[in-house]
Protein backbone atom coordinates (compact mmCIF):
# COMPACT_ATOMS: atom_id res chain seq x y z
CA UNK A 1 0.00 0.00 0.00
CA UNK A 2 1.19 3.32 -1.03
CA UNK A 3 1.95 6.36 2.22
CA UNK A 4 0.60 9.32 2.20
CA UNK A 5 -0.38 12.15 4.72
CA UNK A 6 -4.05 12.93 5.69
CA UNK A 7 -3.69 15.91 4.30
CA UNK A 8 -2.72 15.02 0.72
CA UNK A 9 -5.33 12.26 0.42
CA UNK A 10 -7.63 14.62 1.68
CA UNK A 11 -6.69 17.43 -1.29
CA UNK A 12 -6.56 14.11 -3.79
CA UNK A 13 -10.26 13.11 -2.82
CA UNK A 14 -11.33 16.95 -3.08
CA UNK A 15 -9.07 19.33 -5.65
CA UNK A 16 -10.73 19.30 -8.97
CA UNK A 17 -7.45 19.68 -11.00
CA UNK A 18 -4.24 18.54 -9.56
CA UNK A 19 -0.90 19.52 -10.57
CA UNK A 20 2.27 16.77 -10.11
CA UNK A 21 5.30 16.06 -11.54
CA UNK A 22 7.84 12.99 -11.31
CA UNK A 23 10.87 13.11 -8.75
CA UNK A 24 13.61 10.79 -9.40
CA UNK A 25 16.79 9.65 -7.47
CA UNK A 26 19.63 7.84 -8.53
CA UNK A 27 21.84 6.24 -6.27
CA UNK A 28 24.82 4.57 -7.00
CA UNK A 29 26.88 1.38 -5.73
CA UNK A 30 28.99 3.81 -4.44
CA UNK A 31 26.47 6.02 -2.29
CA UNK A 32 26.87 9.47 -5.00
CA UNK A 33 22.66 10.33 -4.92
CA UNK A 34 21.64 12.21 -8.11
CA UNK A 35 17.99 13.56 -8.10
CA UNK A 36 16.13 15.56 -10.96
CA UNK A 37 12.59 15.88 -11.88
CA UNK A 38 10.33 16.17 -15.10
CA UNK A 39 8.88 19.97 -14.17
CA UNK A 40 9.83 22.92 -15.46
CA UNK A 41 10.95 24.22 -12.76
CA UNK A 42 13.22 23.05 -9.56
CA UNK A 43 11.26 21.17 -6.66
CA UNK A 44 12.23 21.20 -2.88
CA UNK A 45 10.73 18.51 -0.89
CA UNK A 46 12.68 18.45 2.68
CA UNK A 47 16.13 19.34 2.15
CA UNK A 48 16.40 17.74 -1.73
CA UNK A 49 16.44 19.90 -4.17
CA UNK A 50 15.56 17.97 -7.48
CA UNK A 51 16.93 19.96 -10.39
CA UNK A 52 15.01 20.37 -14.16
CA UNK A 53 17.78 21.47 -15.96
CA UNK A 54 19.64 18.52 -16.35
CA UNK A 55 18.71 14.80 -17.41
CA UNK A 56 15.17 15.08 -18.86
CA UNK A 57 13.57 11.49 -17.60
CA UNK A 58 11.00 9.97 -19.77
CA UNK A 59 8.85 6.99 -18.01
CA UNK A 60 6.18 4.14 -18.75
CA UNK A 61 3.02 3.14 -16.77
CA UNK A 62 4.01 1.71 -13.57
CA UNK A 63 2.92 -1.72 -13.54
CA UNK A 64 2.45 -3.43 -10.20
CA UNK A 65 1.14 -7.17 -10.01
CA UNK A 66 -0.27 -9.22 -7.42
CA UNK A 67 1.09 -12.35 -8.08
CA UNK A 68 4.61 -13.47 -7.89
CA UNK A 69 6.43 -11.19 -10.71
CA UNK A 70 9.10 -8.81 -11.12
CA UNK A 71 7.54 -5.93 -11.51
CA UNK A 72 9.74 -3.15 -13.62
CA UNK A 73 9.75 0.44 -15.10
CA UNK A 74 11.26 1.54 -17.87
CA UNK A 75 12.60 4.84 -17.74
CA UNK A 76 14.80 6.72 -21.06
CA UNK A 77 16.65 9.29 -20.10
CA UNK A 78 17.75 11.68 -22.58
CA UNK A 79 21.34 13.60 -21.90
CA UNK A 80 23.66 16.27 -22.97
CA UNK A 81 27.14 16.79 -22.83
CA UNK A 82 26.57 18.78 -19.97
CA UNK A 83 25.09 16.32 -17.65
CA UNK A 84 27.39 14.88 -15.52
CA UNK A 85 27.89 11.58 -12.93
CA UNK A 86 31.27 13.11 -10.92
CA UNK A 87 33.55 13.26 -13.49
CA UNK A 88 31.99 11.53 -16.79
CA UNK A 89 29.14 12.51 -19.04
CA UNK A 90 26.07 10.64 -17.98
CA UNK A 91 26.51 8.12 -21.49
CA UNK A 92 30.30 7.56 -20.81
CA UNK A 93 29.33 7.08 -17.33
CA UNK A 94 26.77 3.75 -18.54
CA UNK A 95 28.81 3.00 -20.69
CA UNK A 96 31.85 2.37 -18.04
CA UNK A 97 29.32 0.70 -15.31
CA UNK A 98 29.13 3.35 -13.05
CA UNK A 99 25.03 2.94 -13.19
CA UNK A 100 25.44 -0.69 -12.39
CA UNK A 101 24.09 -1.40 -9.04
CA UNK A 102 22.48 1.63 -8.86
CA UNK A 103 18.37 2.10 -7.23
CA UNK A 104 16.59 4.59 -8.56
CA UNK A 105 13.20 5.75 -7.20
CA UNK A 106 10.40 7.22 -8.43
CA UNK A 107 8.28 9.35 -6.35
CA UNK A 108 4.79 11.43 -7.02
CA UNK A 109 5.05 14.64 -6.19
CA UNK A 110 2.20 17.07 -5.92
CA UNK A 111 1.05 20.84 -5.74
CA UNK A 112 -1.41 22.82 -3.97
CA UNK A 113 -0.91 26.26 -5.55
CA UNK A 114 3.00 26.93 -5.41
CA UNK A 115 3.92 24.76 -2.32
CA UNK A 116 4.67 20.85 -2.45
CA UNK A 117 1.70 19.46 -0.84
CA UNK A 118 2.81 15.90 -0.48
CA UNK A 119 4.49 13.26 -2.07
CA UNK A 120 3.86 9.29 -2.58
CA UNK A 121 6.38 7.06 -3.40
CA UNK A 122 5.92 4.88 -7.11
CA UNK A 123 8.78 2.80 -7.28
CA UNK A 124 12.17 1.73 -6.16
CA UNK A 125 14.37 -0.68 -7.96
CA UNK A 126 17.61 -1.84 -9.28
CA UNK A 127 18.60 -0.38 -12.80
CA UNK A 128 20.15 -2.04 -15.65
CA UNK A 129 21.07 -0.29 -18.57
CA UNK A 130 19.34 -1.80 -21.91
CA UNK A 131 21.02 0.75 -24.69
CA UNK A 132 22.30 4.11 -24.37
CA UNK A 133 24.08 5.91 -27.03
CA UNK A 134 23.47 8.89 -29.00
CA UNK A 135 21.30 11.04 -26.31
CA UNK A 136 19.50 8.61 -24.79
CA UNK A 137 19.65 5.73 -21.92
CA UNK A 138 17.06 3.04 -22.14
CA UNK A 139 16.91 1.63 -18.29
CA UNK A 140 15.23 -1.25 -17.20
CA UNK A 141 14.23 -1.00 -13.53
CA UNK A 142 13.56 -4.30 -11.89
CA UNK A 143 11.57 -3.73 -8.17
CA UNK A 144 13.84 -5.41 -5.49
CA UNK A 145 11.97 -8.89 -5.07
CA UNK A 146 13.13 -9.96 -8.26
CA UNK A 147 14.40 -12.95 -6.88
CA UNK A 148 11.19 -14.43 -6.05
CA UNK A 149 9.84 -15.36 -9.05
CA UNK A 150 12.84 -17.51 -9.26
CA UNK A 151 11.76 -21.69 -10.08
CA UNK A 152 14.60 -23.75 -8.30
CA UNK A 153 15.37 -26.92 -9.80
CA UNK A 154 13.21 -29.98 -9.24
CA UNK A 155 15.02 -33.30 -8.24
CA UNK A 156 17.63 -31.11 -6.15
CA UNK A 157 17.86 -31.45 -2.38
CA UNK A 158 18.64 -28.16 -0.34
CA UNK A 159 19.71 -28.63 3.30
CA UNK A 160 19.28 -25.99 5.47
CA UNK A 161 22.43 -24.57 7.40
CA UNK A 162 23.63 -26.68 9.89
CA UNK A 163 23.10 -25.96 13.51
CA UNK A 164 22.59 -27.63 16.74
CA UNK A 165 19.59 -27.98 19.32
CA UNK A 166 20.22 -27.23 23.22
CA UNK A 167 17.48 -27.08 25.41
CA UNK A 168 15.14 -26.70 22.75
CA UNK A 169 16.71 -23.69 21.14
CA UNK A 170 18.14 -23.50 17.50
CA UNK A 171 21.87 -22.75 17.70
CA UNK A 172 23.01 -21.29 14.34
CA UNK A 173 26.71 -22.99 13.62
CA UNK A 174 28.69 -19.92 12.07
CA UNK A 175 31.26 -22.07 10.62
CA UNK A 176 30.91 -24.50 7.44
CA UNK A 177 30.22 -27.95 7.37
CA UNK A 178 32.53 -30.20 4.77
CA UNK A 179 29.29 -33.24 5.19
CA UNK A 180 26.92 -30.52 3.69
CA UNK A 181 26.27 -31.24 0.03
CA UNK A 182 23.84 -30.12 -2.14
CA UNK A 183 23.18 -33.59 -4.29
CA UNK A 184 20.99 -33.98 -7.67
CA UNK A 185 18.08 -36.22 -6.89
CA UNK A 186 17.77 -39.08 -9.48
CA UNK A 187 14.85 -40.97 -8.40
CA UNK A 188 14.23 -44.90 -9.79
CA UNK A 189 11.93 -45.54 -12.55
CA UNK A 190 9.93 -47.53 -9.99
CA UNK A 191 9.26 -44.00 -7.74
CA UNK A 192 6.13 -42.11 -9.11
CA UNK A 193 6.79 -38.56 -8.00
Amino acid sequence: MKQATDDLVKLLKEAPNIEGCDLYELKLANGRQFFWTDTDKDVVVGDRLYSHDSVIAQRDQVQIHSSVMVDTLNVTLYVGENDVIETQTVIQAAHEGRLDRSILTLTRCFFQGERVAGTIQLFTGNVEVQEAGGLAIKLTVKAKTQGLNMGFPVRHYYPQGTYQETNNTVVADAQSNSACLIAPHIPRREVLL
